[in-house]
């Protein structure tokens, strides 16, 4: 793992991301309807990927239709069948999941959000990157 990573979580495995790749648009409408980004704005598949600290890619899931949240292919997908207790995952904003993981005592990190600014104040960007403490998301049920 590298030093950075060591740094900042020795249980982190994994740091997921939704990845959309643009299609072909469907000639049927429900097809149509069901892969339809309003992210991307264009039909798409999308496919959630796990890359280990070290830059590996360690997990991909089947497409799914680009309509679909990233809750619904955590959801979907055998990733919570992986990793061990007392694990951590790094995730994208998007992925409101750390519910998901309570019970098996896997700790989901996000990012600060944005909560209606345009970008983030300069403190909390600062503290992200110097700290590496990112702030742990849990659930209390």
């Amino acid at each position: 793992m590298p030093r950075h990573f060591k740094n900042f979580d020795t249980n982190l495995r994994v740091i997921l991301d939704g990845t959309e790749i643009k299609v072909q648009k469907p000639k049927k409408p429900k097809s149509q309807q069901a892969s339809w980004s309003s992210y991307k704005h264009a039909n798409t598949l999308k496919i959630l990927v796990g890359a280990a600290p070290g830059g590996l890619l360690s997990y991909g899931s089947q497409a799914y239709a680009g309509s679909i949240s990233d809750r619904q292919m955590v959801e979907r997908s055998d990733l919570m069948t992986k990793g061990q207790s007392g694990d951590s995952l790094l995730a994208d904003r998007g992925f409101t999941i750390q519910d998901m993981f309570i019970d098996k005592n896997v700790t989901v990190r996000i990012p600060a959000f944005l909560k209606g600014k345009s970008q983030l104040p300069g403190l909390t960007v600062i503290k992200d990157i110097r700290s590496l403490q990112i702030r742990e998301c849990t659930s209390k049920g």
